[in-house]
């Protein structure tokens, strides 16, 4: 018995042996016992389509050739182990920017670099997932390829924990560098300016300005800041020091805040706050300075310069007579409470002479004519009891505290030591002014 003719079944293995096609030509009509054994020639073994093969036997039992082929049989590809992925806390910088609460975006929040303290979480490893594996028509196992390592390189900053949590080794900032390793860095280094490209900076730790600090942005240190440039009308805090290469130039939102000492070139315009020492190498205009000491190589030419020890500058004033206020033995341990009074108070004073000095001199005078005078504040309890440590901790600064002119003091210049300020007639030259407890009074004395 000679076999059987097959010359009208054509099997075709496509995809990588995960389909297989028949195509039905002309001639005698063949059984379903034809195509079987076509396919076993062929290998098909695997993932037979039943009903598919119902259809190309249908074909072959009339002669005619069918118009199309069928895919009768189809495997399966391996799905390949999902790798361990890294998942931060925070995503890594620079963002496009931070959503505000009203859901603005504030694009200086640009996340460069993100302040962590010893302890916090980083991130944590998410396990991948394992694979499945395949066949093809013939049979053949298809096994998956299991997931390559995750990529996670990391510095000494950065604790890998066996649940897979990272964590922070030390306080300070977290940093991943171009070949995408994290770390957590005491003092970071930013090698550029401050601005709306590398966005706000705020690290736990210390941190490095290689340039200036532009308008509006903020800067925040929990240590020990500096800065090789200029700032300008930017917001500035440190926990520790801060040292600023050039000067500041204040105006709005501007502020320079050091828990430590602060030290600069020079200022404009600024607003400096220290809970050491402030000192300045050169002038200083139109400013407001609070520290417990203020050191100035050059001019104070306007505003004021509060202290709570010794204010020493070379000049003060100006010859044409500017307001420029020196006042030590001011305590910088203000309550917030009495803070926020202070603040009330101006404000009041403020919203008064909103519309101009007129509308206070009326209402001076409309209380004057009803016999009642001007009112006095009400002050609580509370208020009194902080005011008097304030003005107890005064006394006891006034008997060391000491303010030096090395140059001039020009006329108009206004000595202050909380209590009887003088305010002077004349220049005065080389002179150190204290407060003589006994007498009440301000002692100038010759260097």
């Amino acid at each position: 018995m000679s076999p059987p003719d097959h010359s009208r079944i054509r099997v075709r293995i496509e995809d990588g042996a995960l389909a297989a096609h028949v195509a039905v030509g002309a001639g005698p009509p063949l059984d379903r016992a034809a195509l079987d054994a076509a396919l076993a020639e062929s290998g098909v073994v695997a993932g037979l389509d039943e009903s598919a093969l119902a259809l190309v036997a249908g074909a072959l039992a009339v002669e005619s050739a069918a118009l199309d082929d069928y895919c009768v049989a189809r495997g399966r590809a391996a799905e390949d182990a999902l790798p361990d992925v890294l998942a931060l806390a925070e995503p890594i910088g620079p963002t496009a920017g931070s959503l505000r609460e009203d859901a603005s975006l504030d694009y200086r929040e640009r996340r460069l670099i993100v302040p962590v303290t010893a302890g916090d979480t980083i991130g944590r490893i998410v396990p991948g997932e394992p694979g499945e594996p395949g066949f093809d028509v013939r049979g053949k196992a298809l096994p998956p390829a299991p997931a390559p390592p995750v990529a996670l390189a990391h510095g000494d900053g950065v604790v890998r924990e066996d649940s897979g949590l990272l964590r922070a080794a030390r306080t300070g900032a977290r940093t991943v560098d171009k070949s995408g390793a994290i770390d957590v860095v005491a003092l970071h280094v930013h090698a550029a300016a401050v601005d709306l490209h590398s966005g706000n900076l705020e690290t736990d730790g210390s941190l490095e300005i290689a340039r200036d600090v532009a308008l509006g942005m903020h800067v925040r240190a929990g240590v020990d800041l500096a800065i090789k440039g200029t700032v300008e009308a930017a917001r500035i805090e440190a926990g520790g020091s801060i040292e600023i290469g050039g000067g500041v130039i204040g105006g709005e939102p501007g502020v320079v805040r050091a828990r430590g000492h602060l030290k600069l070139r020079h200022a404009l315009s600024a607003r400096l706050f220290a809970g050491g020492t402030i000192e300045v190498g050169r002038s200083v205009s139109t400013s407001e300075l609070h520290a417990r000491e203020i050191q100035i190589g050059g001019a104070l030419l306007g505003d004021r310069a509060f202290a709570e020890s010794r204010i020493s500058v070379r000049d003060a004033g100006s010859p044409a007579g500017g307001p420029c206020l020196l006042r030590v033995a001011q305590p910088l341990e203000l309550s917030d409470e009495l803070k926020s009074a202070d603040l009330g108070a101006r404000e009041r004073a403020r919203a008064l002479l909103k519309d101009g000095p007129d509308r206070l001199s009326a209402r001076k005078a409309r209380d004057t004519r009803k016999g009642r005078g001007e009112r006095p504040q009400q002050t609580s309890a509370p208020e009194l009891g902080q005011q008097r440590e304030f003005r107890k901790r005064q006394r006891a600064l006034q008997a060391d505290a000491r303010i030096e002119i090395q140059g001039t003091a020009h006329t108009g210049c206004r000595i202050d030591f909380g209590s009887r300020p003088l305010v002077l007639d004349s220049p005065v030259r080389a002179t150190v002014f204290r407060f003589d407890l006994e007498r009440d009074e301000i002692v100038a004395e010759e260097m």
